[in-house]
């Protein structure tokens, strides 16, 4: 009995702890009651009662943070698993809120980027329903384009797009596919231009807050060092 309970209060703190941690819950309230989600894609009894419920915010705050666990989580459950999984994390946040921008790229970008996984066509269907609902967001469209162009092979249309990305949100895993693509190409072509944009690319990520990407991006610049004083 006293287990029981006990965890009912660890539960209900989780809850507290969440709701008033997590930065999604700033969100305007008004934006969220003016939705008019046209699908019935990521409805399911939990969604719908959630939106009844008028607890849209709280809904989107524990399956986003579902959403990093089950990334994190890869490996300990087969890849189609984590990809189905994904998107159905996605699809319910679209239902009850399709506004929520972050859901978009970070899902689309890992589904359609991520070797691992590779489903372009599931990452096209998370940002087109994004773009529906977000029409003027430039990032988005960016986003999509680039994974469009990584699907086909076109280097030059995804850096392009990836660039601009980068430009205007600092985004980490963009920015290490951006300096692999130049990487690549150096390797390949030999030319200059692009050890010098993938070094520039690999010098913003040694900068990162994330350690992970912050010590990759140190790692390769070291690399590079030690490439350069066996030339001389």
């Amino acid at each position: 009995m006293v287990v029981k309970h006990s965890s009912k209060f660890i539960l209900l703190g989780c809850l507290i702890v969440l709701v008033l941690l997590n930065p999604y819950l700033e969100k305007k309230e008004g934006i969220l009651m003016n939705s008019r989600y046209k699908e019935n894609t990521g409805m399911t009894q939990n969604t719908l009662l959630l939106r009844t419920l008028g607890m849209k915010k709280v809904g989107v705050s524990f399956l986003w943070v579902n959403q990093v666990l089950t990334l994190g989580g890869e490996g300990s459950v087969s890849t189609e698993e984590t990809v189905e999984k994904l998107y159905e994390n996605s699809s319910k946040m679209t239902y009850l809120d399709p506004y929520f921008l972050t859901n978009y790229n970070f899902t689309g970008s890992v589904l359609g980027l991520i070797n691992v996984f590779r489903r372009h066509d599931l990452a096209g269907e998370i940002y087109e329903r994004g773009i529906l609902y977000n029409p003027d967001n430039r990032v988005l469209k960016n986003y999509y384009a680039g994974v469009v162009a990584a699907s086909k092979g076109d280097e030059e249309t995804l850096l392009v797009n990836f660039e601009r990305v980068v430009k205007e949100t600092k985004d980490d895993l963009l920015t290490t596919i951006v300096s692999y693509v130049y990487e690549k190409k150096y390797n390949r072509d030999g030319q200059q231009k692009d050890l010098k944009k993938a070094r520039e690319y690999w010098t913003i990520l040694a900068n990162s807050k994330d350690a992970k990407y912050r010590e990759g991006g140190l790692r390769k610049l070291e690399d590079y060092s030690r490439i350069k004083k066996k030339k001389k």
